[in-house]
């Protein structure tokens, strides 16, 4: 893979890594909260979802800038490959098996999950193309002609 498009595949990671924290941040979950047995109250799970995701976007954004400023063959993979666990911890997030959403589908928290899902799902696209084409020094050498 080029330079080139070495740098757009990490520039678009990087971008939905940013996605994923701005609409976790901006769009975020839901603004209820929920009363306790004994009378206080505590945030809904989906907020607590979109703190989780808003976090990991963090360290993805910082993983594809990485992956597209590291030298060394293993350095640019290792970097791709943590952008690409960063975007599917944010998918897992969403899920039920992970932290989950409201059970109400009409609530916000679903329309920020799936902003977020749509950025992740990019990420993870461009950081396999990454892991994939991570040898510099293959794509730059000579091709055979027959």
């Amino acid at each position: 893979m080029g330079k080139t498009a070495w740098t757009v595949l990490g520039t678009i990671a990087a971008i939905a890594s940013a996605v994923i924290v701005i609409a976790s941040f901006a769009m975020g979950g839901c603004d209820h909260t929920l009363e306790t047995t004994s009378g206080g109250t505590c945030w809904m799970k989906c907020h607590w979802t979109f703190v989780a995701a808003s976090f990991t976007g963090i360290v993805g954004i910082a993983s594809a800038v990485l992956a597209v400023l590291g030298k060394t063959t293993e350095g640019r993979r290792f970097a791709a490959i943590m952008a690409m666990i960063a975007a599917a911890l944010v998918i897992f997030f969403t899920l039920d098996a992970g932290i989950g959403l409201c059970g109400n589908s009409s609530m916000q928290c679903h329309k920020t999950a799936l902003v977020v899902r749509v950025a992740s799902a990019a990420a993870i696209i461009c950081s396999i193309a990454q892991i994939a084409g991570a040898d510099q020094e293959k794509a730059n050498a000579p091709k055979m002609k027959l």
